[in-house]
């Protein structure tokens, strides 16, 4: 549910943006070119720039690529091939911005958001969508690690994982399990055949 929430903020925003070009109504001649650096939504990006094109008449095109973007974004720039908008995320904005980027910092949403950013005093972006960070836990090396029940409710915080699982604990700790001996490792927590135990 949040995933299609960021989604459609996401998408809406980018029609907000693409909405707020302005340009003559039924330029033929007027063409848009998107970059998405997020795959998940590219379908809806393509619906509105086809939404777009057939109310205004300006041609919208909107590209996804796999490669880094940085890296893709650089080789677009040095063929003198930029996209008009870019999806990026905050690093490529700060890896990017000082050459390629126009300052917003005159824009009204400017003062509506605490998410703007940009470099050497600039506004250079806005936030489309917030993401969320988690933290994926491996059950089955936690549990031969403390010799205990994984409960995910024990490791809420970095304060908990640090006290849960200390490396010096660790390094002490050897584990038997499902028949493999285990110890904790600078790696992580690997069966003895990898080390020498």
């Amino acid at each position: 549910m949040k995933k299609r929430i960021s989604m459609a903020i996401a998408v809406a925003t980018a029609a907000a943006t693409m909405a707020s070009v302005s340009v003559p109504v039924m330029a033929d001649d007027v063409n848009i070119t998107i970059f998405n650096s997020k795959m998940e939504v590219q379908s809806q990006f393509e619906e509105l720039a086809a939404q777009y094109a057939e109310e205004t008449g300006v041609g919208v095109e909107v590209y996804y690529n796999s490669d880094t973007v940085s890296a893709h974004l650089a080789t677009r720039y040095s063929a003198n091939d930029p996209y008009t908008i870019s999806m990026v995320d905050p690093k490529d904005i700060y890896s990017l911005a000082a050459d390629h980027a126009i300052d917003l910092s005159d824009q009204s949403w400017v003062n509506e958001t605490d998410y703007a950013i940009g470099v050497d005093g600039q506004i250079n972006g806005f936030p489309t969508c917030l993401e969320a960070r988690g933290v994926i836990y491996n059950a089955d090396a936690i549990e031969a690690i403390t010799g205990e029940t994984f409960n995910p409710d024990d490791y809420k915080t970095l304060e908990k994982i640090v006290k849960g699982i200390s490396y010096n604990n660790a390094v002490e700790t050897e584990r038997r399990r499902n028949g493999n001996t285990y110890r904790y490792h600078e790696r992580g927590l690997v069966p003895c055949s990898s080390l020498p135990c």
